[in-house]
């Protein structure tokens, strides 16, 4: 009758990590799970976007997406798509890279190419 996984599974950064049963009710147990790239990104967008004069709704309600989904992508709790990304990047008048953190953009030696 009732079912251990959620029915809906966003894009937040949370873990999933079991399910609670109260009064036969299942209540879904999350632990957020912090991506520092994810807010340095946000906070990159957040300046560029202020410095155009925008408040964050009138910017939201120009590239078409919710004002709460974009509050969240300016904290830095969800993971936006690409094509997202793109939208904003062309909204704000930059390039992609200009928004993307450092830590991005250099080389990390933990990493390396796949190979075939």
């Amino acid at each position: 009758m009732f079912t251990s996984k959620p029915l809906v599974r966003f894009q937040y950064n949370a873990l999933y990590i079991g399910c609670l049963y109260l009064w036969r009710l299942p209540i879904f147990l999350w632990v957020k799970h912090e991506q520092p790239e994810l807010k340095k990104l946000g906070l990159a967008i957040r300046r560029r976007r202020e410095g155009i004069g925008y408040s964050q709704d009138k910017f939201a309600f120009e590239l078409d997406l919710g004002r709460s989904y974009y509050g969240s992508l300016e904290r830095g709790e969800i993971n936006p798509s690409f094509m997202t990304l793109v939208k904003i990047t062309r909204a704000l008048g930059v390039e992609l890279k200009d928004v993307m953190p450092k830590t991005l953009k250099a080389k990390s030696k933990s990493l390396r190419p796949i190979r075939k």
